[in-house]
């Protein structure tokens, strides 16, 4: 059950599958910056695949689960630290290890909700075995894991969500059709196309009516349910949006 209810709370999050954000790309940075290494990344960690927020020395936008380090970070509160990864037996076969990044050292810390769920974690890695972490270190890890849920939950509470259904509002698919434009290349437009679809639930009148006639309380339980009966015929890592 807490395994689905991690999942459920990553969802409601509205985090997977988004654009690259400035807010998030910044903490990645300084993680970088901070514990001197290549890579730093915001891994949210779904059913079967790790997929990053931000993502700082690292080409590639997921992993399968089976690979992932984060997913071993987010069994405990503690800092899960792996000073040379060819020398644990958790890790020593692992792909990313025996090849490309060539994972040697790992520190994650996991990203958990108010109520404790983690949704994934903030981690660092490098190419070369070092030595635990300083306490300094672990306290800047901890400090960063804390910002990156800050952002988290402030990107919720900013309006981005529909107060009725709870899925992303127009501002969101605004801002994302705006990140999306803003990453895109000739040749990544040359690779993929992006495709917007708008359904009318009700015309503005039919919607008018149902309202004076049943009240306000039926018109949101209409709204909810044409969002779960659209939901449930998209396909998975489809995104949708409540934009009026």
């Amino acid at each position: 059950a807490r395994a689905g209810d991690r999942l459920a709370a990553l969802q409601r999050f509205e985090l997977l599958d988004t654009p690259a954000e400035p807010a998030f790309d910044q903490i990645t940075r300084l993680a970088a910056k901070l514990l001197k290494v290549p890579v730093a990344l915001i891994s949210l960690v779904d059913r079967d695949r790790q997929w990053f927020k931000s993502r700082i020395g690292l080409p590639v936008q997921e992993t399968p689960r089976e690979h992932a380090f984060c997913a071993h970070a987010l069994e405990s509160d503690a800092l899960l630290v792996v000073a040379d990864a060819r020398q644990d037996a958790r890790f020593a076969n692992n792909p990313l290890v025996t090849g490309d990044p060539n994972i040697r050292f790992y520190a994650g810390a996991p990203l958990r909700t108010a109520d404790g769920l983690a949704l994934g974690t903030i981690c660092v890695i490098d190419d070369q075995p070092r030595a635990a972490l300083t306490r300094e270190e672990e306290e800047a890890l901890r400090d960063l894991s804390a910002m990156t849920m800050a952002h988290i939950e402030a990107r919720r509470a900013v309006g981005y969500l529909h107060p009725v259904t709870s899925l992303s509002n127009r501002f969101r698919f605004l801002a994302d059709v705006d990140a999306l434009t803003a990453n895109s290349t000739t040749a990544d437009a040359a690779d993929s196309r992006e495709t917007a679809v708008v359904i009318d639930t009700a015309a503005s009148q039919q919607y008018a009516e149902l309202t004076r006639v049943l009240g306000q309380v039926c018109a949101d339980a209409f709204e909810v349910d044409c969002a779960r009966r659209i939901a449930a015929c998209l396909p998975e890592r489809t995104r949708l949006y409540h934009v009026s």
